[in-house]
């Protein structure tokens, strides 16, 4: 069974003020997306990872009809709420008797679109499951993740 959604154009935050200071990372940043398709910025907690990955998406979005979508996952310690975490972000809906990766998958298969994957060290494991899952079956996805941490997934490019 496939889905059909209606992706718009993302669920990104205003910027609380301007961003300064940081362009030379953001367009180094910008090269990589380029050349990779799953991106970690990885560092302590409190150095701006979430804001430079907003920055970045932000301005990536003229480049992805499909968007850019955050899914913050700062206070999810349940593994199994990953999945759940990132349909309610994309409104799309779980199917009965389908792991909802597959329903992920398949729903955003024809999208060319950036998903930001926010704080993921608390369940870092299932973030890699589901990463890997979407870069295989989803060949126009961008994919930013922000940790303390790598997700360690082939073809993740690690940003420190």
């Amino acid at each position: 069974m496939t889905t059909d959604i209606e992706i718009g154009t993302g669920n990104l935050p205003a910027e609380p003020n301007s961003f300064v200071g940081r362009e030379r990372d953001l367009a180094e940043l910008a090269l990589l997306l380029g050349e990779v398709r799953a991106l970690t910025l990885c560092g302590p907690g409190g150095i701006g990872k979430t804001r430079l990955a907003l920055r970045l998406a932000c301005d990536l979005v003229p480049g992805f009809p499909g968007g850019a979508w955050l899914v913050e996952l700062g206070d999810t310690e349940d593994p199994a709420l990953v999945p759940l975490r990132v349909a309610a972000a994309l409104g799309i809906r779980a199917e009965p008797g389908r792991p909802l990766a597959e329903t992920l998958a398949d729903a955003l298969r024809p999208q060319r679109m950036v998903l930001i994957l926010d704080t993921c060290e608390h369940v870092v494991a299932a973030c890699a499951t589901l990463v890997q899952q979407l870069l295989a079956g989803c060949p126009s996805l961008r994919l930013i993740a922000t940790s303390r941490e790598p997700l360690r997934v082939r073809g993740e490019t690690a940003w420190r």
